[in-house]
């Protein structure tokens, strides 16, 4: 299992954001590979879509969805695809294997490709 922990002393004005339109502009807060070069599809930075119908039924005034089938393989899984294999390739694993019988299998045969 891959887990990241977040520092306690970790302030927004202290992100330096990438210029690139994907999950890796926020490299730096995952300090492990902030100077890696990402497994990338160019993966997240989706947008988020009003759903002004939706919101004006239930009574919402700013409802909104984030549009995540924008993603390479139309999954929200490409995230954490992209870090997971990222961190494989970078610590030496050759193969990489996941139990999945949907999105998430899809998204590491495409990201272990690369």
């Amino acid at each position: 299992m891959l887990e990241f922990v977040l520092s306690d002393s970790l302030h927004a004005e202290k992100i330096h954001f990438d210029d690139v339109n994907s999950m890796w502009r926020y490299r730096h807060i995952l300090p492990m590979l902030s100077d890696w070069s990402p497994v990338s599809l160019m993966e997240g930075y989706t947008p988020l879509v009003k759903a002004e119908n939706l919101g004006n039924t239930l009574k919402f005034r700013n409802l909104y969805f984030k549009d995540e089938s924008r993603n390479p393989t139309g999954s929200f899984r490409d995230r954490a695809a992209s870090l997971m294999t990222t961190w494989a390739y970078k610590t030496g694993f050759k193969t990489i294997a996941v139990a999945s019988d949907g999105n998430m299998g899809v998204s590491i045969a495409a990201y272990a490709s690369k």
